[in-house]
């Protein structure tokens, strides 16, 4: 073999070498540095995230749970912060109240501290330790307000058809007094007279079970509630009731 082809198939194996450990070394170097990026998370996700980890969750440190005035002052805080018309899930914002320890507080204190009233005949019937406070915001900056309650059987045991029944038979019983007993809580910037407070109210069925109040100023205002299951939702306007069910139950009404 020649000195010159014998040179040209050495340049050729060392060019061959190079390209190789080239290669290699680009793609070593990729995967690390693909490694450090971290992976995109998509947007939406079939199941929405538990309570608290949303942002538009806040939970709330009251450092004496048996200070009414703070858990009010609290409250006052959530009502009085500017709609927040662009947060996540239809602008929904809930709020929930712990003490220093990070214990929920039970709906009990919350609705002596906040002047509500749960019937004791429904209140046997659902979650002492487990409820929900929370505003729908609109585009325009208003707020509609609701809450949640969270049905449970009286004796310990699964919720049947009967402890359904019951429930629906206790939210039709509560009906007539639920403006005054709930106000505070679902038109919490409006001020309710006597009078106003104790005006006949006739729940109708629709798509929800909803009744139509005078508000003080000559408008129309709406009480409306639904039963999701073991959740009692109830607000102050279809709207809400229907963005609600959409965050808390991945539900469009």
């Amino acid at each position: 073999m020649g000195i010159k082809k014998t040179t040209i198939i050495t340049l050729a194996i060392v060019g061959l070498a190079v390209i190789i450990v080239a290669t290699l070394t680009y793609y070593r170097t990729t995967e690390e540095e693909l490694s450090t990026v971290p992976m995109d998370t998509p947007e939406s996700s079939a199941n929405i995230p538990s309570f608290p980890e949303q942002t538009n969750n806040q939970l709330v440190s009251i450092e004496n749970p048996n200070d009414l005035d703070e858990i009010k002052k609290a409250f006052s805080d959530f009502v009085s912060e500017p709609a927040k018309a662009n947060i996540a899930y239809t602008g929904v914002r809930v709020i929930r109240f712990a003490d220093n320890k990070g214990k929920l507080l039970s709906l009990s204190t919350i609705s002596s501290s906040l002047g509500i009233t749960i019937p004791k005949t429904l209140a046997d019937l659902v979650e002492d330790e487990d409820y929900d406070i929370f505003y729908c915001s609109s585009g325009d900056g208003e707020k509609d307000y609701g809450l949640i309650l969270y049905a449970r059987s009286a004796v310990g045991r699964s919720l049947n058809e009967g402890d359904y029944k019951n429930i629906v038979g206790q939210m039709k019983q509560w009906e007539s007094s639920m403006l005054r007993d709930l106000h505070l809580i679902l038109f919490p910037n409006i001020s309710f007279s006597e009078t106003e407070l104790g005006q006949k109210l006739l729940f109708r069925d629709g798509n929800v079970r909803f009744t139509e109040i005078q508000m003080p100023d000559g408008t129309k205002g709406s009480i409306n509630y639904k039963q999701f299951g073991d959740s009692i939702m109830i607000t102050s306007s279809l709207e809400c009731l229907s963005n609600g069910s959409g965050y808390f139950f991945d539900i469009e009404e």
